[in-house]
């Protein structure tokens, strides 16, 4: 993300990538669903038991870069829910996006943690021209192996 550009976390737990990044100097704040405790060096930076889409109509617009890492897996309408994010932060002309990969890999852990799916190349390039977005990077890291093409 370009230097200055104010990027907000969406699913961000307790913090710890916001932490990652604001010690980098990036104006980074985020936004978590669960009620968890943020980190203490990042508590004035981290809403929690918060919804993205409720936050202010002023602060959603000021954003210019959204990160949701490993966030759209655990939800059963992604394509819904990130069409809903661009629609409430219009400013928002980067969105960085991670999920696990490797469908072969899927075990008793995805279904623990909540998972809907693992994610292919072709997958994800699927829910993100179905929200509106065009994938402009990408990269798979991969398992000893497992097939990288996408």
């Amino acid at each position: 993300m370009p230097g200055g550009t104010r990027t907000l976390e969406v699913g961000c737990g307790r913090g710890v990538a916001v932490k990652y990044l604001r010690d980098l100097g990036v104006e980074c704040t985020g936004v978590e669903l669960a009620q968890v405790e943020p980190l203490a060096a990042v508590r004035e930076w981290v809403k929690t038991g918060t919804d993205a889409l409720d936050l202010p109509v002023q602060e959603r617009e000021s954003y210019a870069a959204l990160l949701l890492l490993d966030v759209i897996e655990h939800l059963p309408d992604p394509t819904r829910f990130l069409r809903d994010l661009l629609e409430a932060f219009p400013r928002a002309s980067c969105v960085l996006v991670t999920v696990p990969a490797g469908e072969k890999l899927w075990s008793n852990y995805d279904e623990y943690y909540g998972h809907h799916r693992r994610y292919s190349l072709p997958m994800l390039r699927e829910v993100g021209a179905r929200s509106g977005l065009s994938l402009s990077v990408s990269r798979v890291l991969q398992t000893a192996g497992e097939d990288a093409r996408g």
